[in-house]
């Protein structure tokens, strides 16, 4: 596990160093100068440290090696947003082993979302960090970081998760990112032959020691859909025995409120806690137009189930280190769900209905065999560290033990790090703007008919939001 975007884009980029004959990058976004180092490591590097000019070195240094970089062919709404002439700056002047491609093979109204990088058949990473700007920061989540600023202006405090694997898992995921690229770009690439690949080495992060994986997807396969995501969480969610800790930048989908509802409500079972961290507030104004009061409302329902349920449920959200009088949030991007010490997902779907249903996104599950075993300390540890981040206190397993844990979070609240996240009920009582709603978090397609209606309902001005998904 790799928390937080300073150690993903280093872990990538020594990683990158080491590749000999390809590097496959699939994101929602990306941007060519990003810094992947910063500060004291990028004055040590001996390649560039920007992403584009860090892969021209490579692939001019090494012509055998294959570079291909898959980006969402991101709706108009989002042009100001993003790099300008994408295709242009990523073609201009690169070796031919280079390759960009964006990919607009979706059904109607999807994005592509998946996270994800594979180099030769040593390494994976999987999760919900793009190589895009403003998505940088450290586990200190400073509120002023002179590391954090781009172009002169500084960023916010970001918090996010990463996952990396080795071993057949590779193999896979190089798969599923060839069946992609293959249908985006009409270049036919085979897998890799199989070759001995050195072990990564990459020393950040915490280790977990597991010998399986499973691969989650959500996409749609001609007229089927395929919600393995999904699946997983109903089950998970359904199986909890004492907590259920998720990261989330969003929570609108209607299905994991109602299992967590059947989860907290079942009084034949013993209670659990529901610990949730998300993002203080909306990220853009856009959003809480669109989706702040379906959020607020599926919340404010999950909060009425719990208080009349025997388990508890707590919504926190995270401060920036140094907030003083004035707390400034991390902003809560990751993806990420921990049942008990048994079971850990990390991916790029968000909880919202088009990403368990309609997006293309990619996560891994990791289930402990025994309590007690390698994996399920491993777990717990990242628990522990995840909630000392949020926090600011040291990320002790025994004190974030999954069992009774809601008990120890709350007299953490008094500091500053570690913040009550407030329902806006006023919000929650708008009246549901369904076109709106139904634009930015389908649950399905957008079909020709339905989006006609939408429109003449009244949405043409709402045709903005048909892919607020954020990275």
């Amino acid at each position: 596990m790799l928390i937080d975007a300073r150690d993903y884009y280093a872990a990538l980029y020594a990683e990158a160093l080491r590749a000999e004959r390809r590097i496959l990058l699939a994101g929602w976004q990306f941007n060519s100068d990003v810094a992947l180092l910063r500060g004291g490591e990028a004055e040590r590097a001996e390649y560039p440290v920007e992403l584009l000019p860090f892969l021209v070195a490579l692939c001019r240094e090494r012509p055998e090696l294959e570079v291909r970089i898959l980006a969402w062919d991101f709706n108009p709404v989002f042009a100001l947003e993003r790099e300008w002439l994408q295709r242009a700056v990523f073609d201009f002047v690169t070796p031919d082993n280079l390759r960009f491609e964006f990919d607009g093979r979706h059904a109607p109204g999807a994005c592509h979302h998946q996270k994800f990088a594979v180099i030769d058949e040593r390494v994976a990473f999987v999760g919900g960090i793009d190589l895009a700007s403003a998505r940088w920061d450290d586990r200190g989540h400073l509120a002023d970081d002179p590391l954090r600023y781009e172009k002169g202006q500084p960023q916010k405090p970001y918090h996010d998760t990463m996952a990396w694997v080795s071993g057949p898992a590779v193999r896979e995921l190089e798969r599923l990112f060839l069946e992609r690229w293959n249908a985006a770009s009409g270049e036919e690439l085979a897998p890799l032959p199989a070759a001995s690949q050195a072990l990564p080495r990459i020393e950040r992060g915490l280790a977990l020691e597991t010998n399986q994986v499973g691969v989650l997807r959500t996409l749609h396969l001609g007229d089927a859909v395929v919600a393995e995501t999904l699946a997983f969480y109903r089950a998970a969610i359904q199986s909890a025995t004492r907590s259920i800790y998720l990261e989330t930048q969003y929570l609108t989908a209607r299905s994991i409120h109602d299992a967590l509802v059947e989860r907290l409500t079942d009084r034949e079972r013993e209670p659990i806690d529901v610990v949730v961290m998300m993002p203080l507030g909306a990220d853009t104004p856009k959003e809480r137009l669109v989706l702040g009061a379906a959020q607020e409302r599926l919340l404010v329902s999950l909060f009425k189930h719990a208080q009349a349920s025997p388990s508890r449920l707590r919504v926190y959200g995270s401060s920036a280190y140094g907030c003083g009088d004035t707390p400034k949030p991390t902003f809560i991007h990751s993806k990420l769900l921990i049942v008990d010490d048994r079971l850990l997902l990390i991916g790029s779907a968000n909880l919202t209905n088009r990403s368990l249903l309609l997006d293309s996104e990619l996560g891994l599950a990791f289930e402990s065999a025994a309590p007690g075993d390698p994996l399920s300390l491993g777990i717990a540890r990242l628990r522990a560290e995840l909630l000392g981040e949020h926090a600011g206190v040291e990320p002790d397993p025994v004190y974030f033990a999954s069992e009774g844990l809601i008990p120890r979070l709350d007299p953490l609240l008094p500091g500053c790090r570690l913040i009550a996240r407030t329902l806006d009920a006023e919000l929650a009582g708008n009246p549901p703007v369904l076109r709106l709603e139904k634009l930015f978090d389908p649950q399905k397609p957008l079909d020709e008919l339905e989006f006609d209606e939408l429109v003449a309902s009244g949405g043409r001005d709402s045709l903005a939001s048909v892919h607020p998904q954020s990275g």
